[in-house]
C-alpha cells in the first residue's frame, strides 16, 4: 500500500485550525480567568501594535497565541507516534521486498 502524505498534511492542518478555534471559543464561553503578566515595555508596545494590525485586542492576541501553543502540544505527540508507526511499517516501493539490482548497477556512469 502506497501512502500519500498530502492528505495527511491537509487533514492535520484542518484539525489544528479547528481545535485552535474550538479552544478560543471555549475560553470565551466558559469562565475566563484574568491573569497578570510582567512583559517588557518594548515587547508590550510591539504586541499592542500587532493586535491593532490584526484588528483584535491584546487579550485576544495573547489568547490566540496561547491556544496555538496548547494545540501544538496536544497534536504533536499523537502525530509523532503515527508517523513513527508508518516508518516502522514501511512503504510499498513496488518491489514486493525483493532487490533485483546491485549497488554497482545503480552507480554506473
Amino acid at each position: 500500500m502506497i501512502h500519500s502524505i498530502t492528505p495527511l498534511v491537509y487533514h492535520a492542518n484542518a484539525f489544528y485550525t479547528d481545535l485552535r478555534e474550538a479552544l478560543i471559543l471555549e475560553a470565551k464561553m466558559k469562565n475566563i480567568q484574568n491573569v497578570t503578566l510582567a512583559i517588557p515595555k518594548d515587547v508590550l508596545r510591539k504586541a499592542k501594535i500587532l493586535a491593532l494590525q490584526k484588528n483584535t485586542s491584546l487579550s485576544g492576541l495573547l489568547t490566540q497565541a496561547l491556544a496555538d501553543l496548547v494545540v501544538h502540544q496536544e497534536t504533536y505527540e499523537p502525530a509523532r507516534r503515527h508517523n513513527l508507526a508508518l516508518l516502522k511499517r514501511g512503504f510499498d516501493l513496488g518491489t514486493q521486498g525483493r532487490v533485483t539490482w546491485k549497488r554497482e548497477e545503480l552507480h554506473e556512469r
